[in-house]
């Protein structure tokens, strides 16, 4: 698909091209330092400047320090990363490795309340790696749909260059999981199929 090509944007491309294909054979330990890295030589980029302007926004000039505020936006900006990263992994987990990446307390309580006979419905909040219970129940047995935003919905020709490949590359990374995605605006039937 194309874009828009952005100069500032040419190392993340080749970012893409060189480490998209090895990232998934990394250890955990070195993808996490690499988004940590890359956190911490982009703190000063268009995302940072809105995370401090919300910040501002939220806390008021004045309630966090400059020190404070970088921090939060490096972390931010790294969990994000981390969490871009391990989905980039999910065509390489398998029913044989998927215990490598997480594992899931309570599951007693969800096979008890499927022994009713009537599916259960579980609200995920966006924080650290979210999308990991998509691999992690499908793979342990459990039939699961994910009602969810259509990554291709965020990409065009007047987006740019990355913004559309990495959008390609979560779409990838969601037809590899044992899951099956309803997009929203699609027919909303096929939950009850």
């Amino acid at each position: 698909m194309k874009g828009i090509l952005k100069i500032h944007e040419i190392p993340k491309i080749a970012f893409l091209y060189l480490f998209y294909k090895i990232l998934p054979y990394m250890p955990l330990r070195m993808k996490h330092a690499l988004a940590e890295w890359i956190a911490a030589i982009t703190c000063r980029g268009k995302k940072a400047a809105v995370m401090r302007s919300e910040l501002q926004l939220l806390f008021g000039k004045d309630m966090l320090s400059e020190k404070e505020i970088k921090n939060i936006i490096k972390e931010t900006l790294s969990n994000f990363r981390k969490d871009l990263f391990e989905i980039w992994t999910f065509p390489k987990i398998n029913e044989k490795n998927i215990d490598d990446f997480c594992f899931a307390e309570g599951l007693e309580i969800l096979d008890k309340s499927l022994q009713r006979g009537k599916g259960i419905i579980i609200a995920l909040c966006h924080f650290g790696s979210y999308k990991m219970i998509l691999p992690y129940m499908g793979y342990k047995g459990y039939k699961i749909m994910q009602l969810a935003a259509n990554p291709l919905e965020f990409t065009g020709e007047n987006e740019s260059i990355i913004t559309n490949k990495i959008m390609q590359l979560e779409m990838n990374s969601e037809k590899s999981l044992p899951t099956k995605f309803i997009y929203l605006g699609t027919n909303l039937r096929q939950i009850y199929a």
